[in-house]
């Protein structure tokens, strides 16, 4: 398959990523075309459109090797079931989907570096490598009666997230420097339980996971996820 793109995201590891699209609308990430693809005349009709498709490749999940069974950290991390029945990364070949709002559509020949499309949404790792967009059609894709499984609903959140001092003034500063209101950001991922299942027993243990360019140091008390610093 050709690469027509890359996926520009503030997601800069794997863990953290929310589980499925959609689930943080916040975030905003850039889908740069390669020069040979991001011919204008193909983008013609896509502003119509409120939604996209996304086909990539998990690219830092490729193995050598399959296993015909996952668990999924939707039931736990300690169940297991068939990896068709599931969105785990490890597959046979590492494709992925997703969703993402169409926020904006950045052309070459408006002046930016390449042509580009803003997307809102996405549950996609920095420089993940994209095969295929596809408009996302309401009347095909939103199927009425559907079953999902063992994931009929849209996870609820778990922790309150709270900001220590310093942490609050950092995100202030960061907001600026990007844009986007960090601590809404902060909260909408911690708010979810992100942990492997064999640390969800650490209460009080410092966790790290880097968004954008900083680091966020954080830590669990029961039901409270307390932040406290960016760096």
């Amino acid at each position: 398959m050709k690469l027509i793109a890359t996926i520009r995201s503030p997601y800069k590891q794997k863990f953290g990523i929310p589980r499925q699209f959609g689930i943080i609308e916040g975030v905003h990430s850039r889908l740069e075309f390669e020069h040979n693809y991001g011919d204008e005349d193909a983008l013609v009709g896509l502003s119509e459109f409120s939604h996209l498709w996304v086909v990539f490749q998990f690219h830092q999940s490729l193995r050598e090797e399959w296993k015909s069974t996952v668990k999924p950290p939707r039931l736990g991390g300690q169940q297991k079931v068939g990896v068709w029945a599931s969105r785990a990364p490890f597959r046979p070949n590492g494709i992925g989907l997703s969703v993402g709002k169409i926020v904006a559509i950045q052309c070459q020949s408006e002046g930016y570096d390449r042509t580009c499309i803003i997307l809102s949404g996405l549950d996609i790792l920095d420089n993940t490598p994209v095969f295929d967009i596809k408009p996302y059609l309401p009347y095909a894709d939103a199927i009425d009666g559907a079953v999902g499984g063992f994931a009929k609903e849209q996870p609820e959140t778990e922790f309150l997230v709270e900001f220590m001092p310093l942490a609050d003034e950092q995100a202030s500063s960061k907001s600026k420097q990007f844009d986007v209101d960090i601590k809404s950001v902060i909260r909408d991922i911690l708010s979810y339980e992100i942990r492997p299942a064999h640390q969800r027993t650490t209460s009080g243990k410092v966790h790290r996971i880097r968004l954008y360019d900083f680091d966020i140091k954080y830590r669990y008390q029961d039901a409270v996820v307390i932040v406290d610093a960016l760096w």
